[in-house]
């Protein structure tokens, strides 16, 4: 199922990701990593929507069908 990034608000938390299908492990990385803008406020991490989304495309390969 592909998932339109505007079904999802600007700051993604763990739960929107998890919704996604990713795993909560791979959530804890990219944000020990830095591997995307994060805004924490109140014990709470977010993650920039657009960049998440970026980042799935680019690891994401297609296979084509003939």
């Amino acid at each position: 199922m592909k998932y339109n990034r505007y079904d999802y608000p600007m700051l993604l938390k763990k739960k929107h990701i998890k919704d996604i299908g990713i795993s909560e492990g791979f959530y804890y990385k990219l944000v020990k990593t830095h591997q995307l803008p994060t805004l924490k406020l109140n014990n709470r991490t977010y993650i920039n929507r657009d960049a998440f989304f970026d980042l799935l495309e680019q690891r994401t390969t297609v296979v084509e069908t003939e």
